[in-house]
């Protein structure tokens, strides 16, 4: 099972790692380095997850994900949220605006891995369902 990841962060070291990751598990992956530039990719073209930074360059993460469900065809894509810090208050807006999960740098390799295999796991069940 494929899973086509959008990543959107502005460290080009945390891109080049997360684009490795994803690729390396047989998936799709394509990075973007501002808000603005994933929200543009996600207008014409369908991801299974998106990967954010929290800050975000202009709107920030809860206003990334605000907007990524406004999008035709995006409103259950699971959005996940990488932060650098344990920011209580960002990580609640993240969750309200429906946010799917919140990792806190360091990044670690293991955790990232069975968090993609979740959603993996969690596409192929939807669409066993739907054949159904």
């Amino acid at each position: 099972m494929e899973l086509s990841v959008i990543v959107v962060h502005s460290s080009p070291s945390l891109r080049k790692f997360l684009k490795a990751t994803v690729a390396a598990m047989g998936n799709q992956v394509v990075v973007a380095e501002i808000d603005k530039q994933g929200l543009s990719f996600l207008e014409s073209n369908q991801a299974d997850l998106i990967i954010v930074e929290q800050p975000l360059l202009e709107l920030g993460a809860a206003n990334f994900i605000t907007q990524v469900k406004l999008i035709s065809g995006h409103e259950q894509t699971p959005v996940v949220v990488i932060a650098a810090s344990k920011d209580n208050e960002a990580k609640e807006q993240v969750r309200s605006a429906g946010g799917a999960g919140w990792l806190v740098q360091p990044l670690q390799p293991q955790q990232f891995i069975r968090i993609l295999e979740g959603f993996k796991a969690r596409k192929a069940k939807m669409e066993s369902e739907t054949k159904s």
